[in-house]
């Protein structure tokens, strides 16, 4: 079992009602110092600056919709499951702090703890978006799984068209706006990366379409991931595939 990547030290951290004013130039520097430098071991400096970006990039989408009520989601590697809820002003103070916001995202299992004194600390699995009962027209439950986002962008399984020889084929390598995911919105061109049809003779990307998508499923058995088809991979950025949480094994 990997050894605890955090040390054990806590800190609470109380936000006062002049934080983020100007003449406040030390607030971050002050709150920088209260908190212990959390050193990860085993875990690269590009692993961090992605998931770090994962978290800033969803939050920006977050922050000004008022529509869901947001919940972070964790999941241990026991299976144990928890969740915070988080105010749109929680989330932008977040913002305000980027080189520490990454350590408040990291919480101990408790039931672990209680168990067996397992300490080790769990980066965040998931946001979840709740959809007000009043507003009968949305899903209920909107789930942004953190290492599926990317570039703004998020992936799922996506039904494909081509506008040309009218071929159609399905796709769980499509990345489409995070924007229009959460807004659950038609996609139009510039909405996703394209992919090409393999039938077509003109292979012109500007007449393939998504007919519709969903989000993307674990499978029961593991596949491989496919870099060629992946636009992620094709732009030089590495999907990592975490074994605990079968994190790129999908349905196609």
């Amino acid at each position: 079992m990997e050894e605890n990547i955090f040390n054990n030290k806590e800190v609470s951290v109380k936000w006062d009602e002049n934080w983020g004013k100007r003449g406040n130039e030390n607030a971050e520097k002050e709150l920088f110092l209260q908190i212990p430098i959390m050193r990860i071991r085993k875990r690269s400096e590009e692993r961090e600056r992605e998931e770090q970006q994962q978290i800033i990039e969803i939050i920006r989408h977050l922050v000004n919709n008022n529509n869901y009520i947001v919940h972070g989601y964790w999941l241990c590697e026991k299976k144990h499951e928890w969740k915070i809820q988080y105010t749109n002003d929680i989330l932008r103070k977040y913002l305000e702090i980027p080189r520490i916001m990454y350590s408040f995202f990291w919480k101990r299992c408790e039931k672990c703890n209680k168990d067996d004194g397992t300490r080790k600390m769990n980066l965040i699995t998931s946001f979840r978006l709740q959809c007000p009962s009043y507003n009968s027209k949305k899903d209920p439950t909107i789930e942004i799984t953190r290492h599926l986002e990317w570039n703004n962008h998020y992936r799922v399984f996506g039904n494909w068209k081509c506008l040309n020889c009218q071929n159609r084929w399905s796709s769980a390598y499509t990345w489409i706006s995070l924007q229009k995911f959460i807004e659950q919105k038609h996609l139009v061109q510039g909405d996703f990366f394209m992919q090409n049809c393999k039938k077509c003779k003109k292979n012109n990307n500007d007449n393939c379409t998504i007919s519709n998508y969903k989000p993307l499923e674990l499978s029961d058995s593991e596949k491989p991931h496919i870099r060629k088809l992946c636009a992620k991979c094709q732009h030089g950025a590495t999907c990592r595939h975490l074994p605990e949480l079968r994190s790129e094994y999908f349905s196609i």
